[in-house]
C-alpha cells in the first residue's frame, strides 16, 4: 500500500507506511480522534503508574490490542517495553507484514 510520510511527504510503501501506521496508532490515546473515537490505544492510561510486572503486562496487552484492531496488514510477533533512565517508556514491535510473509520490526515509539 503506497502512502506518504507525514512529515517528509515523500511517498512510502509498506512495511514504512505500515510502521508509520503503527507508530500512530501507539501514540494516539483513545477518545481523541474526531469522528473514529476508538481508534488508538490505551497506553496513555498508565502515565504515572508504577512500572511493576503487572503494568508492564497491561502495557504490552493495550499494544498488542491497539495494534491487532486497527493495522490488518501485520500479524504481531512480539511487542518489548522498556523504561529509559530518565522514565520514559519506549515500545519495540516486531511483526509480519502479512501480504509478503516478510518479518519486519519498529524500533522506539516513546510514549
Amino acid at each position: 500500500m503506497r502512502g506518504v510520510d507525514r512529515f517528509t511527504g515523500r511517498a512510502i510503501d509498506d512495511i514504512e507506511h505500515v510502521q508509520q501506521s503503527i507508530r500512530d496508532i501507539l501514540t494516539t490515546p483513545i477518545g481523541t480522534r474526531v469522528m473514529l473515537r476508538n481508534y488508538g490505544s490505551r497506553l496513555f492510561d498508565f502515565i504515572d503508574k508504577p512500572m511493576n510486572n503487572q503494568t508492564i503486562v497491561q502495557v504490552i496487552l493495550a499494544a498488542a490490542q491497539a495494534i491487532d484492531t486497527w493495522e490488518p496488514r501485520v500479524k504481531l510477533t512480539r511487542v518489548v517495553p522498556t523504561i529509559t533512565n530518565s522514565g520514559r517508556l519506549t515500545i519495540d514491535v516486531d511483526f509480519t507484514y502479512q501480504p509478503n510473509g516478510k518479518p519486519a520490526q519498529l524500533r522506539g515509539v516513546v510514549l
